[in-house]
């Protein structure tokens, strides 16, 4: 009776593409060996990769720039602080010069006593007491308190000038800055806009240089491009260059050299006969 046998097997893997696939790789390596001498592809692109500010950005920009230079000159500070014609008038006033010196106050004043004076005599006389000494303090504190009025209301409006007049030198300064902040906002809104409207400009151009630039970069590799479209459309209808076959022989169990399940076939037909 034969013994047990065992299973071998072998495989073998190779890496090649199909025969019809090679005049295509070797036309693809030769194409780019010329190619690759021609010195065609790769190289560095010399034109110019950054646009040119355009005349309105740079207009804008400059414009901006006088405009913060001119909100510092000397001529705006002094514009800014100098003075105005409501200083100008006022100053007299403001600085409490005029107190107690309205070239008309004396004259009002000694019209008033005038009529006091007239006005007390005239009582004194009337009660046959004129020139005594009752008719003396009358006159005395009827003219002392006209005048103490006068005095105290006339100070008191020359004091509400005085304040009346710096704050209208106040508000005409105020304005005056005011209408330079306006002047050098308006003007600076001005040239921000320009600028937005410059960058918009400025923009477009460069996207136009790069689409050069692209083109420029396509053309210089089209030759290339065209080799890898070959060899990638050789490689797709190829599919995996790798192949592999295996070669199995084997041998099971049995008595003597023989096929035991052939041979145990045989046996049980020998039997049932």
């Amino acid at each position: 009776m034969g013994g047990i046998s065992g299973h071998k097997s072998s495989s073998t893997t190779t890496n090649a593409p199909p025969s019809w696939a090679l005049p295509n790789d070797k036309q693809a390596a030769g194409d780019a060996l010329n190619l690759y001498n021609s010195g065609q592809g790769g190289n560095v692109y010399q034109g110019q990769r950054v646009t040119d500010l355009s005349g309105q950005t740079t207009g804008a920009v400059n414009g901006l720039t006088d405009a913060a230079g001119m909100y510092k000159s000397d001529a705006v500070n002094r514009l800014a602080t100098g003075q105005t014609s409501s200083g100008t008038n006022l100053a007299d006033m403001a600085s409490g010069k005029m107190v107690g010196n309205n070239p008309y106050f004396n004259d009002s004043l000694q019209g008033q006593l005038d009529q006091t004076a007239n006005q007390t005599m005239s009582q004194f006389a009337g009660a046959g007491r004129y020139g005594s000494a009752a008719n003396t303090n009358a006159m005395t504190t009827s003219l002392g308190n006209v005048r103490s009025n006068a005095l105290s209301n006339q100070y008191n409006q020359d004091v509400h000038n005085q304040i009346a007049a710096n704050q209208q030198i106040d508000a005409a300064n105020q304005g005056q800055l005011n209408s330079l902040n306006n002047l050098y906002q308006g003007y600076s809104n001005a040239e921000r806009n320009a600028l937005t409207g410059g960058q918009v400009i400025d923009k477009n151009n460069q996207d136009k240089l790069n689409a050069d630039w692209d083109k420029w970069s396509e053309e210089d590799n089209r030759g290339w491009n065209r080799i890898k479209m070959l060899e990638g459309a050789t490689q797709g209808a190829a599919g995996n260059y790798g192949t592999q076959t295996t070669n199995s022989k084997s041998r099971g169990f049995g008595f003597g050299m023989g096929n035991p399940l052939k041979s145990a076939g045989g046996m049980g037909a020998s039997a049932t006969k």
